[in-house]
């Protein structure tokens, strides 16, 4: 909580060279708090100490330091401007601040209770940053994955989870990742929009239908990078809009679009789209932000363009593995057999019932899609409807011409739908913006399309049930609790002496510790009953002697490791072992402690390690079976 208390200050002082106040300041400080973070740990790194605590609170102290000295206050302090920012609210909206906020912390709550990390998360997400946290080395390469070489990624938000991770030794990060990232999507979008002029209707709506996606909400459990990816592209989108008024801004539009793309690239269109028209749209006042380019554009470059530089160094292709160049590295067996593009062969794609799969798991989407590739032409042809409706067309036509979107498998291919969420949030704006611009009738007509988008897409998410998501009976009250607690508080006339206004976002801190580290304590255990693959792995290890000790156990696992056999307070090194391992490294490595295989699929890599090690394993599973000494 101190090192993110102290790099939360440093963005929030450099926020306010460009925003003094407001909801502009506040999404301005997330973006560049979280920048920090990651260029810290990247630093670190080159050192082998982005997993050592002192280390990284230290970084984090002199970034603040420095910021604090460098820079002047450009406006009152954060707990001023929100208490005035609260007393500005009128009921309603006070009643929808308190359902939010108390949604979303009722949310990470339920999380840290159930953590829920998906297959892609526990099996090289997470694995990537807790070896960053153990080891030191963020940013680095390491092999976690038998033929998919996972760190050749992009691997920021792996980077700034593996961040939180060395500071805590506990998991807790993987849990409440997501539900801060939908309070900074929240936050962004509605400055997107409003700066817009999109009426407050509008946008409660349009934020409501694109969160509500199955696509986004299953996500939140984290650690993936679909939601990520989309969050700092709308904080990109709405700096950028914002920066017509205060031109600053576009140079945190910048960091945040480094964040997006070193994420995930599936936003890249959008995201060149966005920061292209600010630039001309802020031509003339551009050569006036010396300071703030020279400051933030190679803060932009670390935090988005490391793995692309290292990508073209070592194999040729800045998105290699995923692309290659005829000059560079092929692209590994594994990938070349599924980069066919949804593009390649439209009607294969949507034979055999596949059509309803795709409807299926976009649910609301579709109407998003739909209309916000058609309202503007048939509802408002202003040019920044017409303008928002071409982008989300060319964010759809630019993912049905990606490779791996025309997966020759059912599932895989379906699932590639999540790289949709940025034309899914272009097609979002497209519908608000002509709503903006619309007549009643089809403002209307918009609106009731959004909320239909919106109930269409609860009824999906919610079918995925538990471990995906808490009950909706749980967030309906949460929200209504949430709601009647910020009326109540408005009504509130009490006076807070000025040291205990200075001291409450301290005291919150020390709570908010104390409750982390508390869910910290049996987390493995509760992720092993939320019914994922390898919840028998850690129930297993959990019930041999030895693994919840402090001292650490060395296990080899291959051909896919699996993060949370670390353990509780990531005491433990796994280390990857394939097929390229010779037997008798295996048999020593089961001798001084653990081989843990995943048998299901069984590939040439587990028959070859299997080969090396005689007789049966100690446990065994439909998934996985482990082999001691």
């Amino acid at each position: 909580m101190l090192a993110a208390g102290l790099v939360a200050a440093t963005g929030w002082r450099v926020a306010g060279c460009a925003a003094p106040a407001g909801l502009a300041r506040a999404v301005a400080t997330a973006v560049l708090a979280v920048a920090f973070a990651v260029a810290q740990a990247l630093a670190l790194g080159l050192l082998d100490l982005s997993g050592a605590p002192p280390a990284l609170t230290a970084a984090a102290a002199l970034g603040a330091l420095a910021a604090y000295r460098l820079l002047p206050a450009t406006a009152p302090g954060p707990g001023t401007q929100l208490a005035a920012w609260w007393r500005a609210l009128e009921p309603r909206g006070r009643a929808g601040a308190g359902a939010l906020g108390l949604t979303i912390a009722g949310w990470a709550a339920w999380q840290l209770q159930h953590p829920y990390i998906g297959d892609d998360g526990f099996t090289y997400h997470l694995p990537l940053a807790a070896h960053y946290a153990q080891e030191g080395t963020a940013g680095g390469l390491v092999e976690l994955f038998q033929g998919v070489p996972v760190a050749n990624y992009p691997v920021t938000n792996e980077v700034a989870v593996g961040w939180g991770l060395g500071l805590a030794d506990s998991w807790v990060m993987a849990s409440i990742w997501g539900p801060f990232l939908v309070a900074v999507l929240l936050a962004a979008g509605t400055l997107g929009l409003r700066t817009l002029r999109v009426p407050v209707a509008v946008v409660v709506a349009a934020l409501a239908a694109f969160l509500a996606l199955p696509l986004a909400l299953t996500q939140v459990g984290g650690p993936l990078t679909d939601l990520p990816a989309v969050t700092w592209l709308v904080c990109a989108a709405a700096l950028a809009a914002a920066s017509r008024e205060r031109p600053a801004l576009l140079a945190v539009a910048l960091v945040a679009a480094g964040l997006s793309f070193g994420t995930k690239t599936t936003g890249s269109v959008l995201l060149a789209a966005a920061l292209l028209a600010a630039a001309v749209a802020g031509r003339d006042r551009l050569r006036t932000l010396h300071p703030a380019w020279s400051g933030l554009v190679p803060l932009a470059l670390l935090v988005g363009g490391v793995w692309v530089v290292r990508n073209t160094i070592d194999h040729g292709s800045p998105l290699w593995p995923l692309v290659a160049t005829s000059w560079g590295d092929d692209v590994p067996p594994a990938f070349a057999a599924i980069d066919d593009s949804f593009l390649s062969h439209p009607g294969e794609m949507l034979d055999d019932g596949r059509a309803s799969d795709y409807t299926n798991i976009l649910s609301g989407g579709t109407y998003l899609l739909a209309g916000g590739l058609l309202a503007a032409l048939l509802v408002a042809r202003t040019r920044l409807a017409l303008a928002c409706s071409a982008a989300a067309a060319v964010a759809v036509a630019a993912w049905a011409a990606a490779p791996y979107t025309g997966i020759d498998q059912p599932a895989l291919a379906v699932g590639a739908t999540r790289y949709l969420l940025p034309a899914l949030a272009a097609a979002t704006l497209a519908l608000a913006v002509t709503a903006r611009d619309a007549g009643r009738r089809g403002r209307l007509a918009i609106l009731v399309l959004l909320w239909i988008a919106a109930v269409a897409s609860v009824g999906r998410t919610w079918e995925f049930g538990f471990p995906f998501v808490p009950s909706l009976g749980t967030v309906i009250g949460l929200a209504v609790i949430g709601a009647a607690a910020g009326l109540a508080a408005g009504r509130l006339r009490v006076r807070v002496a000025p040291a205990v206004r200075r001291a409450a976002p301290y005291a919150t801190g020390v709570v908010l510790a104390l409750g982390l580290a508390g869910a910290a304590d049996g987390y493995l255990e509760r992720h092993a009953e939320a019914g994922r693959i390898d919840g028998g792995l850690l129930r297993a290890a959990l019930a041999t002697p030895g693994f919840d000790d402090d001292e650490g156990l060395e296990i080899a696992m291959g051909p896919a490791t699996v993060a949370f056999l670390r353990g509780e307070r990531l005491q433990h090194t796994v280390t990857f072992v394939g097929s390229e391992t010779s037997c008798a490294e295996l048999r020593r490595r089961r001798a001084r402690g653990w081989v843990v295989l995943q048998h299901a699929p069984e590939t040439a890599a587990y028959r070859h390690l299997r080969s090396c090690l005689p007789g049966r394993p100690r446990w065994r599973d439909g998934a996985y079976e482990l082999h001691a000494g």
